[in-house]
C-alpha cells in the first residue's frame, strides 16, 4: 500500500488489481470534485481526473491484516498534523502531506489510508479535507 505513493495510475491500477478501464464519473471525494472512480476488487478506490491520479483510498476491508497506527508511524517516520476524522467522535486524521498519504485512527486502529501526490498541509486542507460534522455521541 506505501508503495502506492507517488504512483502514477496504470501502475497503482496494477497494483491494487483494478481494471482502470472501469471508470465511472462520481460527484467527487471530500473536497476534489469532476473525478473519476475505478473500484479494485478489495474496496479500494482510484480517484481520477483525466489521467491523473488524484486520491487512493483504502478502506478496512483493503488494508493489510493487523495494520496498525504504530504501523504507518514506523513507516512514514511521522505522526503527521492532525485533524479531526469523519471516523468517530474521538478518531484523528493524521496527515504527512509532503508524502502524500493520510490516515484515519482512533485507539490506535486505522479505519482508511489515503495516498495522494505528495502537497503542503495547508494545500491538503484547503483541496481534499472536508471537516466531518459534529457527532452527537
Amino acid at each position: 500500500m506505501l508503495l502506492l505513493r507517488g504512483a502514477d495510475l496504470s501502475t497503482a491500477a496494477s497494483a491494487l488489481h483494478a481494471d482502470a478501464d472501469g471508470r465511472e464519473k462520481v460527484t467527487g471525494y471530500q473536497g476534489l470534485r469532476d473525478l473519476d472512480v475505478i473500484d479494485g476488487p478489495d474496496g479500494s478506490r482510484l480517484f481520477v481526473r483525466g489521467d491523473t491520479l488524484a486520491l487512493v483510498y483504502v478502506g478496512g476491508a483493503a488494508l493489510p491484516a493487523g495494520l496498525d497506527h504504530a504501523d504507518l508511524v514506523a513507516a512514514v517516520g511521522s505522526d503527521g498534523d492532525h485533524l479531526r476524522s469523519r471516523q468517530g467522535k474521538t478518531a484523528r486524521l493524521h496527515v504527512v502531506a509532503e508524502d502524500g498519504i493520510a490516515w484515519s485512527e482512533e485507539n490506535g486502529q486505522v479505519a482508511f489510508v489515503e495516498i495522494f501526490p505528495p502537497t503542503s498541509f495547508e494545500d491538503y486542507t484547503r483541496e481534499i479535507y472536508v471537516e466531518p460534522p459534529a457527532f452527537n455521541q
